[in-house]
């Protein structure tokens, strides 16, 4: 036969178990109240991926944008061609849709003979890109 016994409190003067739990780290804290994605291509991304992955893939997003539109500026047209296709598709899954459709403007134009990117273009990627990335860095943490 089983005997229930009841549960042991702690001692008469012993602190309370929160008490005793030992401190976290404030980045603990701080990841758990994170800012929610900004828009609906993070939160697809987000359902898809875990919201570690696609923190990180915003990061990189974030760090690697402004490098690569100044891809634009130099080398053979069919490899800036490729540059503005992939800023493109990024600035896409990042739900930049205004930035998407500026490079998908300038893949166009690149998949013409003699097509060019101007200052003027990059200028204004980059404009587009700063006009995204404040919401962007808020939900990574960056």
């Amino acid at each position: 036969m089983l005997r229930r016994t009841p549960p042991r409190g702690p001692a008469e003067g012993a602190p309370a178990a929160i008490n005793r739990l030992r401190p976290r780290p404030v980045f603990a804290a701080i990841a758990v109240l994170s800012a929610p994605p900004p828009n609906n291509s993070i939160r697809e991304l987000e359902a898809v991926l875990g919201g570690e992955a696609t923190r990180d893939l915003v990061r990189l997003f974030l760090a690697e944008f402004p490098v690569s539109v100044r891809g634009l500026e130099s080398g053979g047209r069919r490899d800036r061609m490729m540059v503005a296709h992939g800023l493109k598709s990024s600035a896409l899954h990042m739900g930049a849709a205004t930035l998407s459709g500026r490079m998908a403007a300038l893949e166009s134009r690149l998949d013409t003979p003699g097509g060019t990117v101007t200052e003027e273009d990059i200028a204004g990627a980059l404009a587009d890109f700063e006009g995204i990335a404040p919401g962007l860095r808020l939900y990574a943490g960056a």
